[in-house]
């Protein structure tokens, strides 16, 4: 959509450039200074950017009543840069009061915004639960998602004292047998009663001399939390870097629901039902936290390029009410009901990340790749974090993990998966991998003999 609002754009900007210059029946490059671009620009911002009838109206002031109306200024005798340069001052000003001092413009963005149970409750606070505190209220817990499947309980996160004191998770069965590193023809498999939603095999990504990625081969179960951890360096971002399309495998094969994948572009992979966040919360920060999840259903044929052009292109406005009450039952669930008319780019960072959770739960995807989801995130919003992932398995969506938080990776996952120099080392239940001697190996450092 960004694409095509830029060819567009640069559409309509050759065809006023061939216009004009044909009503003149002339052209010189030189009439075209750079206050010619600050003007437009200005207009922009004096108007609204966010606003298409501000827009216009940016225009009709900038380049109507200030660029245009100096030019009747008299000249002054043996100083024909006065009128000119007065212009520029003129428009320079204007803009510079405008930054200041109202930045959106004269007709701002319109923002849809939701009406909110008068409960007594200020909306623009975010209640948190207690430390302790019961899960009796719906907001922190997915009882009714637990009737409706048998997911297994998480035991409480231990301390990073607790987690010191045993090694690390190791390949293998469940004895914890050593596995070398694995060619393509004997990779670990997690298991054969269950069907694979994505299996990775024979991946490879070279950076240079360096091996990034190095016949990396896993598979992760469906309905299930896949772990994916590693020391610093392993490959561990780079694989779902090539997983999910934003980077391109040397060698190797991607298989989602049993379809190769490789070498398509991210917006096709995620149209198939697999989707990915980043070690860094990406919102719509001029967006308010509800319009963020209604973007997770984008409809083209509602909200499409040139309805966005002559229309106020509002996600909530174009929602069905069907689609908002999901909406706001899902920000109820994570506990972010009171910050639906926020603006995603004021919250935290704990909370920008529980506003892509439930994206993912509005788009309800198939598969869903989580990038490090616990770094910087405190214990409270980490709880939710917790529920919402119970709440991904329990609506069918299955999990890959990539996390530094060994704590957090045996609470949550089923299976595990471990690299280390661009290659799977270790795959199997967190129990099972605590005494591997590779990935004590890995994570420690080979101890010479």
């Amino acid at each position: 959509l960004k694409l095509k609002a830029y060819v567009l754009g640069a559409a309509f900007g050759g065809l006023a450039g061939s216009l004009f210059a044909a009503y003149l029946s002339a052209f010189n490059p030189s009439a075209w200074s750079p206050i010619e671009a600050i003007v437009l620009y200005s207009a922009i911002i004096v108007g609204g950017k966010g606003n298409i009838k501000g827009v216009v109206l940016g225009v009709g002031v900038m380049i109507v009543l200030v660029q245009e109306s100096t030019r009747f200024l008299p000249d002054v005798p043996g100083h024909p840069n006065v009128v000119p340069a007065l212009r520029a001052i003129v428009i320079g000003a204007v803009l510079v009061l405008f930054l200041r001092f109202r930045p959106q413009g004269l007709l701002p963005e319109r923002r849809y915004v939701d009406r909110l149970p008068h409960d007594g409750v200020d909306p623009k606070i975010n209640a948190l639960p207690p430390q302790g505190s019961g899960t009796s209220n719906r907001r922190f817990r997915l009882t009714r998602a637990h009737n409706r499947r048998n997911t297994r309980a998480f035991p409480p996160i231990p301390t990073p004292g607790a987690a010191a004191d045993s090694p690390l998770p190791a390949p293998g069965d469940a004895a914890g047998t050593p596995v070398s590193r694995p060619l393509a023809q004997d990779r670990p498999v997690l298991s054969t009663s269950m069907s694979a939603v994505l299996v990775v095999e024979g991946l490879y990504k070279h950076f240079g001399g360096v091996a990034a990625v190095d016949n990396c081969s896993f598979r992760a179960l469906k309905g299930q939390v896949t772990g994916l951890i590693g020391p610093n360096g392993a490959g561990k971002s780079t694989a779902i870097d090539l997983i999910s399309g934003f980077k391109l495998a040397d060698a190797g094969t991607v298989f989602f629901k049993g379809t190769a994948i490789q070498g398509l572009p991210p917006h096709r992979i995620s149209r198939l039902g697999l989707i990915r966040t980043f070690q860094t919360p990406r919102e719509w920060p001029g967006l308010t936290v509800l319009e963020n999840v209604l973007l997770a259903r984008w409809d083209p044929g509602r909200e499409g390029l040139w309805r966005g052009i002559i229309g106020p292109g509002q996600a909530g406005r174009s929602a069905s009410k069907s689609e908002l009450d999901r909406a706001r039952e899902i920000l109820e669930e994570l506990g972010l009901d009171k910050l639906v008319n926020e603006r995603a780019g004021k919250l935290s960072g704990g909370q920008k990340r529980l506003v892509e959770f439930a994206r993912i739960r509005m788009a309800e995807p198939e598969l869903v790749i989580l990038d490090e989801p616990m770094g910087g995130v405190n214990p409270v919003l980490g709880e939710r974090m917790v529920a919402a992932i119970e709440g991904f398995i329990a609506a069918g969506t299955s999990v890959i993990i990539v996390e530094h938080n060994l704590p957090f990776i045996e609470r949550v996952a089923h299976q595990v998966i471990v690299m280390s120099q661009g290659s799977v080392i270790a795959a199997g239940p967190f129990e099972s991998l605590r005494s591997n001697q590779s990935v004590i190996d890995a994570y420690l450092g080979e101890v010479p003999l």
